[in-house]
């Protein structure tokens, strides 16, 4: 069985973390991403962009970070065979643009936002045109939903869900912490278009057990959250991917959520 982990993130947030710089240099950085996915016997990663990058030139600086993800993926692609994008959505209309461009122009198949650095919530209104394009591209939308923030709260995902239930999103984060894990499992039940990663878990294999049970295996899938620098986001792939191993579930359920389920949502052969 291939391992698959959906969640690794290319750039930095050193600038609005407070964490110290990542490494310079893309071949370093790609080297050291790959010595962590070995050692978690983690064979392909779908890579995401860093939220929080600047943006002097606006849309351009978008732009920059999209062909930035596609060239990450093209200095690898048996290991890192998917990248994602994003867009702005203070950018307006012009992110309609660029996720035809992200698309068509570089092979993108996904579009991530994590809405509290990007200054508007998960169910804005200027947001309603950018999940129905991506919805009729045939991009995933993939959305943070980190216990922290406001805007990223549950209840603001299951209104999107709920308008757009022909699209199928991915949610991360979202069984981070006791609370706010059941929270997000009880939306999950009540919304079949949205699968969830495992990243920041921090429940035990139990609670693994109980979202199997209650939405299926089909619905989750490993996500890390790794950044290659600081690489000290926890609970490592490795954890997580021991996790999977220990849950009382079968090994058809594990097979799905270690692997089998990012291959179909984001296309994988």
């Amino acid at each position: 069985m291939k391992i698959v982990d959906i969640h690794h993130h290319v750039g930095s947030l050193a600038h609005l973390m407070g964490w110290r710089r990542g490494l310079g240099g893309v071949e370093e950085e790609q080297a050291s991403r790959v010595e962590a996915m070995d050692a978690a016997e983690v064979e392909k990663a779908i890579v995401l962009p860093a939220a929080g990058y600047t943006q002097a030139d606006g849309i351009e600086d978008t732009m920059r970070v999209n062909d930035a993800m596609a060239a990450y993926r093209d200095r690898d692609p048996n290991r890192f065979p998917v990248a994602c994008g994003t867009v702005e959505p203070l950018h307006g209309e012009r992110s309609l643009d660029e996720l035809d461009r992200m698309r068509d122009g570089l092979g993108l198949r996904g579009v991530v936002w994590h809405h509290r650095f990007q200054c508007v919530p998960i169910d804005a209104g200027i947001m309603r045109p950018l999940y129905k394009r991506a919805g009729e591209l045939g991009l995933v939308p993939v959305i943070h939903l980190v216990s922290t923030s406001h805007m990223e709260a549950p209840w603001r995902m299951e209104r999107v869900l709920q308008d757009f239930p022909e699209v199928t999103f991915v949610a991360l984060d979202g069984f981070g912490d006791g609370d706010h894990a059941r929270i997000v499992l009880e939306m999950g039940k009540r919304n079949p278009n949205v699968l969830f990663d495992t990243a920041l878990y921090n429940m035990g294999p139990g609670f693994l057990s109980t979202v199997v049970d209650a939405i299926g295996s089909h619905r989750v899938m490993l996500g890390s959250d790794l950044y290659a620098q600081p690489s000290t986001i926890m609970p490592t792939a490795g954890t997580l991917v021991e996790l999977v191993r220990r849950a009382g579930i079968s090994d058809a359920d594990k097979d799905n959520i270690l692997g089998l389920n990012a291959k179909r949502v984001f296309g994988l052969e």
